[in-house]
Order: C-alpha cells, then sequence, then structure tokens
C-alpha cells in the first residue's frame, strides 16, 4: 500500500485488475470547464486494482488518496505494459447536460494511435461506450451523488511493441459539447 493513496463513490470492481489507467475527463455546458468547481485533472495511472473490505476512514483516505469508495489504486510511475497483460481505463464525467428526467446523454470514444518514426498511425478503436437514459439505472441521480464511470479493459496481446496513444473522446450530446484526453503509454515485450 502507498502513502499516496482518494476516495469517491466508485463502484468496487468485482476482481483484481492488474493495470489501470485513470483519466478524469469534464463535459458540460461551459466549455473544457464548465463551472469553477470543475477541472480537469492529470491522468494516473495504476498498477493494479484491489478491491477493500470496507471504506476507509476519513484519516486512513487522507493517507491514501487513491482509493475510491472500496477500491485501492496502486499508481505507479512509468506507463510500460506487457503485451501479456493488458491496459484497464477507467475515470469519471460530471458536469454533464441533463434532460427532463435528469439522465444525460453522453458517448465515450476509445481509439489507440501507434507512434511511429516519423508519424503516428490509427491502431484499433473500441466499441463506444453510452450513458444515457437507456442504459443508467431509473434511479441515477446527479444530485444525488451518482456519478458516471467510464472505462474499458483491453487486451494488448494484439498491440504491436512501440509507443502509444489512447484518445479518450467524451461527448455530450445535450449540450453538444466534446472533450478529448490522451493517455501515452508503451508496449513491450
Amino acid at each position: 500500500m502507498t502513502a499516496n493513496t482518494t476516495s469517491i463513490g466508485l463502484t468496487p470492481l468485482p476482481v483484481r485488475r492488474h493495470v489501470v489507467v485513470i483519466a478524469p475527463v469534464v463535459a458540460g455546458d461551459g466549455g473544457a470547464i464548465p463551472d469553477q468547481h470543475a477541472r480537469q485533472h492529470s491522468q494516473l495511472i495504476g498498477a493494479q486494482v484491489e478491491p477493500l473490505a470496507a471504506p476507509l476512514t476519513p484519516q486512513e483516505q487522507v493517507e491514501q488518496p487513491y482509493t475510491f469508495g472500496t477500491t485501492q489504486i496502486v499508481p505507479v510511475m512509468n506507463p510500460k505494459f506487457v503485451k501479456t497483460g493488458e491496459v484497464s481505463v477507467v475515470f469519471l464525467i460530471y458536469n454533464t447536460a441533463q434532460d427532463a428526467n435528469k439522465k444525460p446523454d453522453v458517448a465515450v470514444e476509445y481509439s489507440f494511435y501507434q507512434k511511429l518514426a516519423a508519424a503516428e498511425k490509427f491502431f484499433n478503436k473500441t466499441s463506444p461506450q453510452a450513458f444515457n437514459a437507456t442504459t443508467l439505472p431509473p434511479q441515477f441521480d446527479p444530485a444525488a451523488g451518482h456519478q458516471l464511470v467510464a472505462g474499458q479493459s483491453v487486451p494488448l496481446a494484439s498491440f504491436p511493441e512501440g509507443d502509444y496513444r489512447l484518445e479518450i473522446k467524451v461527448t455530450d450530446k445535450l449540450s453538444g459539447k466534446t472533450l478529448t484526453q490522451n493517455v501515452i503509454f508503451k508496449v513491450t515485450s
């Protein structure tokens, strides 16, 4: 456990993951930074995600800022991943526009680009994620503290060794705003 560990209401992951990338993303009416309370955060790459038996006490939370609810993330500083592993992306989307039923309508796209000597080329993408009245539970309500937690896990076996950029594009369909974040990582054998 690291002395740098934060807790918010993130749903615990049911299994232990080996690699996670957290890139909090902001979307909303006011552009990239919708209001004075919203901020874009730096990207955090973690070596593993582990479920905890119980939420942390307030003092433990201060000491472990990368713990979300009952999920602890152990950060790493070097974004190098092996081909036999996977990269998992987890982030929060907040300050979205809402429809009359207090539901957002957000699409998240994940595109991978391989960095080559002279340029960058598209490598692969995953299926987009949708967060809207059809996909969210009926009781979902941001005013009640519910959060949009987005993410995907991608096996790296098909990735040639090299440097990559993961482009995460979040589109708030109700406001018409889009925000793109990039995560840089390396795949090795």
